[in-house]
Order: structure tokens, then C-alpha cells, then sequence
């Protein structure tokens, strides 16, 4: 082996673990309080959902054109080649 590999798998082992004896095991970086700033956020994806019918729905993906749906589990063509399937999981869900 290289000797710069060598250095650098060194390195890295050391580094996690340093890393592990001081942060813990049990720490993650990503979980905790977050706040989202909408003045620095772009909501890029927006998805609309319509009633139509009794187990009929519309579903708006931002393109204008809604795909309706029958919701019952089974895969449903939707626009542009694709497919959706919705089932209803309870009255509230």
C-alpha cells in the first residue's frame, strides 16, 4: 500500500475514534431543534390534493395538470408515464 493511503485510512480510523470518545455513541448531528428561516428556504415541491368524488381524488404536483386517483390501493396511471397508488389509512389519518 501507498504510503499516503496508508496515512490517510490512519487518519480516518483516528479521527472516528476521537470522535466517538467525545461525542458518545449516541450522539447525531442532524437530530435536535431545528428552525427553517422562509426568508433563506425555497419550497421547491408543492403537492395539492382535491376531493372529487367518494374515494376520487385530484392531485395537483405543481405542473397544473391534476392527476385523479382512485383511492383504493391499486396502481393508478398518472401523468406522463407514471404511476400512483393512495389507499385511506382511517377517517383522520
Amino acid at each position: 500500500m501507498n504510503s499516503n493511503v496508508q496515512a490517510y485510512f490512519f487518519n480516518c480510523c483516528w479521527l472516528h475514534a476521537w470522535r466517538r470518545v467525545r461525542c458518545g455513541p449516541q450522539t447525531n448531528l442532524f437530530v435536535g431543534d431545528w428552525k427553517l428561516n422562509p426568508s433563506r428556504s425555497k419550497l421547491t415541491d408543492q403537492m395539492k390534493v382535491q376531493s372529487i368524488a367518494a374515494n376520487k381524488y385530484a392531485f395537483d404536483f405543481g405542473d397544473g395538470s391534476a392527476e385523479v386517483i382512485a383511492v383504493n390501493g391499486t396502481d393508478q396511471p398518472g401523468n406522463f408515464g407514471t404511476t400512483l397508488s393512495v389507499s385511506i389509512e382511517g377517517p383522520d389519518s
